[in-house]
C-alpha cells in the first residue's frame, strides 16, 4: 500500500459550496469542516483526478478498464482512497465565517432559461488563496504512479473555474510504501514505463502474514518434524 501526501495550493479566489446560505448576507457559503476551517472534500478531489484520468483516456494513454480499476465503477470497487484536504496553518486564522474570504455579488441567473433575473443579485462567499494538504492511499506501484502524474494535469478546483476562480497547483510532498520512499521524478519514471510505454513492473513485494500459534500447535509441529526425519 502506497501513501501519497500532496500540497494543494489555490492561487486565486475559489468557491466550494456548502449547499447553504447565511440569510440575507450570503446565498452560498464556503464549505467548512466541524472546526470552522475551509476544506476540500475527498469526493471533490477524487472527481478532479477522475477528470484528469479521462483526459489521458481521450489522448489514448489510458483504457476505460484501467480507469475503472483505479477509480471504480458500478461493477467494481476503486483502489484509491482520498482524504479530505485540510488547511495548512493555524486553525484560528480561518475558524470564522468570512475570515480569509469575501462575499461577491453578481446578477442572479434563472437556472431554467439561463437568463439574467432583472433586479436580483446572488451573493457567494469566495475563499482567498490558501494551501491545503491531503493524502491518497493507493493499492500498488502502478496506481500510485498514475495518481502522481494526474496531479500535474489538474489546474482548477471548485465552481467558477471558467471565470478564473480556483487556479490550482498540486505538488507531491511525500511518497511512501512502508520503509520505502520515492520522489516525484521516480514516480513519473514509473508512470512513463508502465502507462505510456506498456512495460511490465517488477512484482510487488508483499510481507507474509504472521499468525499466532499456541504452544500445543508448536509441540505438534515439532513432533511432525521429528517423525519425518
Amino acid at each position: 500500500m502506497y501513501t501519497l501526501k500532496f500540497r494543494l495550493s489555490l492561487q486565486s479566489d475559489w468557491h466550494i459550496a456548502a449547499a447553504e446560505g447565511d440569510g440575507a448576507n450570503c446565498d452560498s457559503l464556503l464549505l467548512r469542516g466541524k472546526d470552522g476551517q475551509p476544506l476540500v472534500p475527498g469526493t471533490t478531489l477524487s472527481g478532479l483526478f477522475l477528470a484528469a484520468a479521462n483526459q489521458l483516456r481521450e489522448m489514448g494513454f489510458l483504457t476505460e478498464a484501467a480507469r475503472d480499476k483505479v477509480f471504480g465503477s458500478p461493477a467494481q470497487e476503486k483502489t484509491v482512497i482520498f482524504s479530505n484536504a485540510a488547511v495548512i496553518g493555524k486553525a484560528s486564522e480561518y475558524s470564522d465565517s468570512y475570515t480569509n474570504s469575501t462575499v461577491r455579488r453578481r446578477v442572479r441567473m434563472d437556472n431554467r432559461t439561463r437568463t439574467r433575473q432583472t433586479g436580483m443579485l446572488y451573493a457567494k462567499e469566495e475563499g482567498r488563496p490558501l494551501e491545503f494538504s491531503f493524502a491518497v492511499e493507493c493499492a500498488d506501484t502502478a496506481t500510485a504512479s498514475l495518481i502522481v502524474a494526474l496531479a500535474r494535469l489538474i489546474r482548477g478546483l471548485g465552481s467558477g473555474r471558467r471565470r478564473g476562480l480556483g487556479n490550482t497547483i498540486i505538488a507531491l510532498e511525500e511518497c511512501s510504501c512502508g520503509a520505502k520512499k520515492l520522489n516525484q521524478s521516480e514516480m513519473l519514471a514509473i508512470f512513463e514505463k508502465y502507462w505510456l510505454k506498456g512495460e511490465e513492473l517488477p512484482p510487488e513485494s508483499r510481507t507474509p502474514k504472521q499468525f499466532k500459534t499456541s504452544a500445543a500447535d508448536d509441540d505438534a509441529r515439532s513432533e511432525e518434524r521429528r517423525v519425518g526425519k
